[in-house]
């Protein structure tokens, strides 16, 4: 991406406020705290979200191996967040300090697509 179209991607991005900062904008995942425990099969449980109430899901747990991407997956729906607040201030500060750097365009070019493929729309 040049460095003026991610200027002007990043500003209309941040004032017409596309860069979403709250989980429910485009999610259809099982909203967080997603635990993982010891399981006896090997690997690790993952269960996802609240077990109890209206949004109980019928698969509530998943067996996961190898151990290191339970992990991961666990991490999900906090690493999305995270990135969505890292995407949204990085497009404010490239804007307001027109700081259009290849750098900057990689990382934020990087951080959408990341984000586009978590939500299922890439």
């Amino acid at each position: 991406m040049s460095e003026k179209t991610l200027g002007a991607d990043a500003a209309a991005d941040v004032s017409a406020g596309s860069i979403a900062l709250d989980a429910a904008s485009h999610a259809a995942h099982t909203p967080g705290q997603w635990t993982l425990r010891e399981c006896s099969h090997g690997g690790m449980l993952l269960r996802r979200g609240d077990q109890s109430g209206p949004d109980r899901h019928e698969q509530s747990s998943l067996q996961i191996l190898p151990t290191a991407d339970a992990h991961l997956i666990a991490a999900a729906p906090e690493l999305l967040e995270a990135l969505k607040e890292c995407s949204f201030r990085l497009a404010t500060m490239i804007a307001a300090h027109k700081d259009f750097s290849d750098a900057n365009a990689r990382c934020l070019d990087a951080a959408t697509a990341a984000i586009a493929k978590a939500e299922g729309r890439s």
